[in-house]
């Protein structure tokens, strides 16, 4: 197989690697927002924000790279595929490790200028955020060999490769038709959500493209509930929007009672598709729709013969 025929297969790695520090960054903003893992001189509101900000941005140049992916040539890219590759990998630990605002904004900047360039078939364009995305990373790499050395991470010589796996994680992604605000204050109301962030359009870097009708539509939303990750959006204007199919989101309940309280709200103003009720598998389980088109599978395993 040529080298052109594994590009667009190389460019959706990098548009993974992409997405994949767009959730380290988003982790490590909600750390340091909970105190979990603060940043050294504090984090401002309007630090925070932009760098929420450069989070949806990153997953927007990742998604372009996934769609344009067939059409970039070998010419634009070159041998400099698999070094785009490598960093996207390194900047994704390095991300999960940072306690300084400003390396975290300084490689957030680079990854979104990086990923602007290729995105936008400028391959010109591309060898200065490349250059600053490296020097972060090493200056990074220095200040913190003691402590990484230490806690076990190695480093092969001279191009400074992380060999430590990062821990995977699943987070499910729901696209709504345009009320994703409402459907994320229902869920923190009534089903206990909590870290709960919805991020229109406006006052973000993709404002400008979109109508001004949409622009108070949520861009990005997360949100977690017993320690579990949900993100969403609003479907972006243009593009056809035929609800949520093929998918369910599981809520586990800690019983039965709990499993009830959350159906019964799911359920308002929803569509049920199988009642909540005892099955061989679990004591408590049901399927419903909610009024915001989001289908879910509420259960408690519980004791099937309760």
């Amino acid at each position: 197989m040529s080298q052109t025929a594994n590009l667009p297969h190389d460019l959706e790695a990098l548009a993974d690697s992409l997405s994949a520090c767009a959730d380290e960054l988003h982790s490590r903003l909600m750390r340091a927002l909970r105190r979990q893992q603060p940043m050294q001189g504090g984090l401002s509101q309007g630090a925070a924000q932009a760098l929420f900000e450069n989070e949806v941005a990153l997953r927007q140049q990742a998604n372009s790279l996934y769609v344009d992916a067939a059409t970039i040539t070998m010419r634009n890219l070159g041998a400099t595929r698999q070094e785009l590759l490598d960093l996207a990998a390194q900047a994704r630990l390095a991300i999960r490790r940072i306690d300084v605002m400003k390396d975290l904004a300084g490689i957030s900047a680079d990854l979104l200028a990086v990923a602007a360039a290729v995105a936008g078939m400028k391959p010109d364009q591309l060898a200065t955020p490349l250059q600053s995305l490296k020097s972060h990373l090493a200056a990074l790499h220095k200040d913190r060999s003691a402590v990484n050395c230490a806690a076990g991470i190695q480093w092969s010589s001279g191009q400074q490769y992380l060999r430590r796996p990062a821990m995977a994680q699943l987070t499910p992604y729901l696209t709504y038709g345009g009320n994703c605000k409402e459907a994320f204050a229902y869920y923190k109301q009534h089903i206990g959500a909590t870290d709960v962030m919805v991020m229109p359009f406006r006052g973000s870097p993709a404002e400008a493209d979109v109508p001004e009708d949409w622009r108070d539509k949520t861009l990005h939303a997360s949100m977690s509930v017993g320690g579990s990750p949900l993100m969403a959006s609003d479907c972006p204007p243009g593009i056809p929007y035929e609800g949520m199919k093929g998918v369910s989101v599981v809520l586990n309940a800690s019983s039965d009672a709990e499993a009830k309280r959350w159906f019964d709200a799911l359920a308002q103003g929803g569509s049920v598709t199988m009642p909540l009720g005892q099955t061989f598998w679990a004591s408590s389980f049901g399927m419903v729709t909610d009024q915001f088109g989001a289908p879910w599978m509420v259960m408690h395993e519980g004791s099937q013969n309760q």
